[in-house]
C-alpha cells in the first residue's frame, strides 16, 4: 500500500505526533528530563515533561515564582509535551512532585477543581475476561474491604487505616497538598455523615493534622451515583462555615467527577481560593 503522503516533499516531516496521548478519564506521568542550556552566555536550567496538561498545572501552581513554561523547542517536540525554565536552579521540591505525577494518576480537568489525584484504576484491566471479573487494585481492594467486608469489622477497619496511612503519605510529599489547611468530605449518599469516603477523609485529616469540614447534602438521602449518576448534584451541597486559602476534597471512589465537581463548588462559595481533589481510585467506566 502506497502511503497517501508518498512522495509529496516536507508533508511528512512537518506533521509532528503529540508526545503524549491523553486518556479523557485520568493519566499519569510518562516520563520527565532535567538539562541545562549552554546556548546562551549564561546557562539555563529547564525541565521537560513528557505528560497531560493537568501534570503541568500542578507543576505551575506549586513553584508559580520558580519556573516559567515556555514552548518545547522544535526538535524535541516528539517526545516532550511541556518546558519549564527554572531560572532560580531546581526547586527542592519540584523532583518528588514529579515522581508522584509518575507514580499516581491525574484526573482529566474536572469543574471547580485546580487539579484532581487518584492513586489507581478500581480494577486492573484484564485480556479476554470479562470486566466484571477482572482483579481489584492494591488501593481498590483496600476501597473494597473498607465499603464492603461489614462480617469482618477488623479486616475493614485495618484496610480504612492502610488506605488513610498512605493517603497521608502522599498528601505530605505534594507541595500543593501539605500546604493546604483542610480537608473537605464529600456526602456520602445515606446522608448522615457515616458514609466510607467520609470517615476516609476524617482519619486523613486527623493524620495529616488538618481541619476537617463536613460538606452536607440538601436532598438528605441519595441514590448512591453509581446507580442514580452524580451530574445532577452540583448545587445540591453546601458549606455551612467560611473557607480560608487551599483546601482538598477527599473521597473513596472517582467516578464521573459529579460528586467532586458539586463539594468544590460548594467549597469555592464557602470561599477556598483554591480545591484540590483527591480519590483514592478511579473507575475504569464513565
Amino acid at each position: 500500500m502506497i502511503h497517501p503522503f508518498h512522495g509529496v516533499p516536507g508533508v511528512l516531516d512537518m506533521f509532528i505526533w503529540p508526545a503524549f496521548q491523553s486518556d479523557s478519564r485520568a493519566n499519569r506521568l510518562k516520563a520527565y528530563e532535567v538539562g541545562t542550556s549552554m546556548t546562551t552566555t549564561a546557562p539555563q536550567q529547564w525541565v521537560d515533561l513528557c505528560g497531560p496538561e493537568e501534570a503541568a498545572t500542578q507543576v505551575e501552581l506549586a513553584f508559580a515564582s520558580h519556573v516559567k513554561q515556555v514552548e518545547v523547542p522544535e526538535d524535541r517536540r516528539s517526545d516532550w509535551s511541556h518546558r519549564f525554565l527554572l531560572p532560580q536552579g531546581i526547586p527542592g521540591q519540584l523532583i518528588p512532585l514529579l515522581k508522584i505525577l509518575e507514580k499516581y494518576f491525574t484526573l482529566t480537568k474536572v469543574a471547580h477543581l485546580d487539579f484532581a489525584m487518584a492513586f489507581n484504576w478500581y480494577k486492573i484491566p484484564q485480556d479476554g475476561v470479562e470486566p466484571s471479573k477482572w482483579r481489584n487494585s492494591t488501593a481498590g481492594e483496600l476501597v473494597h474491604r473498607s465499603k464492603y467486608y461489614r462480617n469482618n469489622p477488623s479486616a475493614q477497619r485495618d484496610a480504612l487505616n492502610k488506605l488513610i496511612d498512605g493517603t497521608a503519605q502522599i498528601i505530605e510529599k505534594h507541595p500543593l497538598l501539605a500546604a493546604s489547611p483542610t480537608v473537605v468530605t464529600v456526602p456520602g449518599s445515606a446522608g448522615d455523615g457515616r458514609s466510607v469516603g467520609e470517615k476516609y477523609a476524617a482519619g486523613v485529616a486527623a493524620r495529616t493534622g488538618k481541619s476537617l469540614v463536613s460538606t452536607i447534602c440538601t436532598t438528605g438521602a441519595r441514590k448512591p451515583a453509581k446507580e442514580a449518576g452524580s451530574a445532577h448534584l452540583e448545587g445540591t451541597f453546601f458549606i455551612d462555615v467560611h473557607l480560608d486559602g487551599s483546601v482538598i476534597v477527599i473521597d473513596d471512589v472517582c467516578r464521573t467527577g459529579g460528586t467532586f465537581r458539586a463539594t468544590a463548588l460548594a467549597a469555592r462559595q464557602a470561599g477556598a481560593t483554591s480545591v484540590f481533589g483527591l480519590a483514592a481510585v478511579r473507575t475504569l467506566r464513565n
